[in-house]
């Protein structure tokens, strides 16, 4: 059961979030088809398991030490535990559920702060539902690891810093902590999580408890310097030369990979999902600091957000899933525009401004909830997705859904508006996942590179193919897929393999190194949206 120092969140609350953050983050991981960057450390992860690299990792057979490996080895466990390196679904559970475990100490660190479950309960529930804090945690993304272990830290930090009795162990454990989010992704949530907090903290709390507990705060540096800085050194006494080049590309491609203006970020409400609309009137100060429960609270909230999306802004490389750590504090932005439109809705005394805010929110989501069993039923039943009593009881949760929410009009009831929206997000994620599978394979002659695996001609044979791969493929194949672009000279070397390429056999056939090999073309693969053949895949015997 969760708890602080003070009481036990309540026993309906806490069956309430447990049933939540199940439905969000544990039901259909083996759904949809991974993306490049979980095919990136599913790879990573197989051939930890089946070369044993496990200090020193590699991607397709190439060296992978841009990020620190404790998310890989996680996930590599777990593999291994499962008994199948490519069942998809145990593979994302681990990131699940660091993503509770990140949101367990949200949870915590807010109530500790500010002595109100509320608002707690509030942010928990708005930070997992949030569009892409659910998306991330709910695949293999290292992304999720770096920041739940950070939220975990910040809350002991929190605590050690109140100097409590057998207050220098909260230290010890933030030092861990620091360490374990270093080793999942780097310095990334330090930048974007820690540093943001602790310009909120120091502009709200000031630096007294910082300098009264130096001494600890040094112990958890010292720490945090111990375990991340132990694998990469084992890997530059290992391969130096390596490192260092990984290294210095991966700092260059900074300023000129995914480049975006200064303002790319001020979308954030977006990718905020289904509170978009109560985002704008929370971050309006003059509007909310005579209505939040605690302004001093909401300063330190509101700090935090805006630094992290400051010092996100500034970093030329800009990505949508980076903008996440920006919607951690956001969330507890938001949950004081949320008790407070809960409050005064309850008592009748609501402005203008709030009555829009709330009717307009209720009837936009009372709308979404009787329009989707219409969209499930064109989508999903006709495509037959789902069979007809799969569709009664989808149709029957939404229109009892609508009900609910038509009950926050007769009631003039805002809490019953937030757990309808949380309640359609945990609908989406039951239902919806298999409508974004469909589109996946919507390709209506797709066809897979995972059917090489069961193929026994090609179990010993080596795999390889003309220029990069992406990694999806790779993952999908099965093994390592070998670029001999630059060994055409040694090809007979190679042979026999198996080449994957975009080249037809005729086009094959006209590289001189190929004049001298049997080429036999064995299948044809359409593994993406459009009916394009993406590969051909050919054995290459020599003559």
């Amino acid at each position: 059961m969760l708890s602080t120092s003070s009481t036990l969140i309540s026993k309906k609350r806490l069956i309430y979030l447990s049933a939540v953050l199940f439905v969000l983050f544990f039901t259909n991981l083996n759904l949809l088809r991974p993306n490049i960057m979980e095919a990136r450390n599913f790879v990573t992860a197989r051939e930890m398991v089946e070369k044993g690299n496990w200090l020193l990792p590699t991607l397709n057979g190439q060296p992978r030490y841009a990020k620190p490996p404790l998310p890989t080895w996680i996930t590599a466990a777990m593999a291994k535990i499962s008994g199948d390196i490519h069942w998809v679904g145990p593979l994302r559970i681990p990131s699940s559920t660091i993503a509770v475990v990140g949101l367990v100490f949200m949870f915590l660190l807010v109530r500790k702060i500010t002595d109100n479950e509320d608002l707690a309960f509030y942010t928990t529930l708005i930070l997992a539902t949030s569009f892409y804090y659910n998306y991330l945690g709910k695949i293999a993304t290292w992304d999720i690891y770096c920041h739940g272990f950070m939220l975990a830290a910040i809350f002991y930090f929190y605590k050690g810093l109140q100097g409590t009795k057998g207050y220098f162990k909260f230290f010890v454990i933030t030092g861990v902590l620091f360490g374990l989010s270093f080793m999942s992704k780097g310095p990334i949530s330090f930048y974007t999580v820690l540093i943001p907090f602790l310009v909120g903290y120091v502009f709200t709390f000031k630096f007294q408890s910082i300098k009264r507990h130096w001494l600890g705060i040094a112990a958890s540096a010292v720490i945090a310097t111990i375990l991340a800085g132990a694998w990469p050194l084992y890997t530059y006494f290992q391969d130096s030369e390596t490192l260092l080049s990984i290294t210095s590309h991966e700092v260059k491609q900074w300023s000129v990979r995914h480049t975006r203006p200064f303002w790319y970020y001020l979308n954030f409400p977006v990718q905020a999902g289904a509170w978009a609309l109560l985002i704008i009137p929370a971050l309006i100060y003059p509007y909310m600091k005579t209505r939040v429960s605690s302004l001093k609270h909401y300063k330190l909230a509101l700090l935090w957000f805006l630094a992290a999306l400051f010092l996100l802004s500034v970093v030329p490389e800009k990505k949508d899933r980076y903008l996440m750590p920006a919607l951690i504090p956001l969330a507890w932005v938001v949950s004081f525009y949320v008790e407070y439109l809960v409050r005064v809705i309850r008592q009748g005394v609501e402005s203008g401004f709030d009555r829009a805010s709330y009717y307009v929110n209720l009837g936009l989501f009372t709308i979404v909830s009787m329009a989707a069993p219409i969209l499930y039923f064109l989508y999903g039943y006709q495509t037959e997705i789902y069979g007809l009593p799969a569709f009664i009881l989808i149709a029957i949760l939404y229109f009892g859904l609508v009900g609910y929410m038509l009950g926050a009009f007769r009631k003039r009831n805002a809490e019953r508006l937030f757990h309808g929206v949380v309640l359609s997000i945990c609908l989406l994620n039951l239902f919806g996942l298999a409508l974004v599978r469909d589109y996946q394979l919507s390709n209506p002659i797709y066809k897979s590179i995972e059917e090489v695996r069961n193929n026994s001609r090609l179990r010993e044979m080596k795999f390889a193919t003309l220029g990069e791969i992406n990694p999806i493929y790779v993952w999908e194949a099965g093994k390592e897929v070998e670029d001999i672009s630059l060994s055409l000279n040694k090809l007979k070397t190679f042979t026999p393999f198996a080449l994957f390429t975009l080249e037809n056999t005729e086009q094959l056939r006209k590289r001189p190194e190929f004049s001298d090999v049997q080429i036999q073309h064995l299948n044809t693969f359409y593994p993406g949206l459009k009916p394009e053949p993406e590969y051909f895949l050919y054995i290459v015997r020599g003559q």
